[in-house]
């Protein structure tokens, strides 16, 4: 039954991004396009980021979308702008997981932007934080899941007990450092700004 606002929002919106309208305003009047940024989880926002930014390194685990996400941008005026990885979310034969390994190789304080919209959101997440520049955002979407909040949005968190390791870590890295909470009550984006 959530997805049907989402199907609604995509018809009215093609090309928009799956974060909330708030969050893509904030990011749309926010972006520039010597912005560097990293998209864990591709879609529909591949194209709308590469429009705003500069260099963009995308990384997606499913190998399908993956193919339909790189059709879209080998005919994009902006593909020039995009690195697009396809990493497996299994761990390999050095015990790492190249969907993680991969933002590892980011040079650390050269992202300015971090949109976190696919898996192992926790991993990405402190694999970031050093890859991020001071005053750069990250971008969480479904923040209800894994923020202690008040949200309406469904699997909302209340507690820090119902969050993983990770998550109660990482919302202890975060506590004080200034965040945008942007809902439509039914998913939630966060947008927290790295001292």
């Amino acid at each position: 039954m959530w997805q049907k606002p989402r199907i609604g929002f995509m018809k009215k919106n093609p090309g928009v991004p799956w974060l909330t309208p708030e969050a893509n305003q904030f990011l749309d009047e926010y972006l520039k396009d010597d912005h560097a940024m990293l998209e864990l989880g591709s879609g529909r926002s591949n194209l709308w980021f590469a429009k705003r930014v500069g260099p963009l390194t995308s990384v997606e685990h499913h190998v399908q979308w993956y193919e339909n996400i790189n059709e879209l941008i080998q005919t994009s005026p902006f593909k020039h702008k995009i690195s697009y990885f396809l990493r497996s979310l299994e761990h390999d034969n050095y015990g790492k997981i190249p969907y993680i390994s991969e933002i590892e190789k980011i040079e650390n304080e050269s992202l300015d932007v971090v949109l976190i919209d696919g898996k192992l959101r926790d991993q990405c997440f402190l694999a970031c934080l050093p890859k991020l520049k001071s005053n750069g955002i990250i971008n969480v979407d479904d923040a209800n899941r894994y923020f202690v909040s008040d949200s309406k949005s469904p699997y909302s968190k209340r507690e820090i007990n119902d969050l993983s390791e990770n998550w109660k870590e990482i919302n202890t890295i975060s506590k004080n450092w200034s965040k945008r909470w942007t809902s439509n009550d039914i998913h939630d984006t966060l947008l927290i700004i790295k001292p």
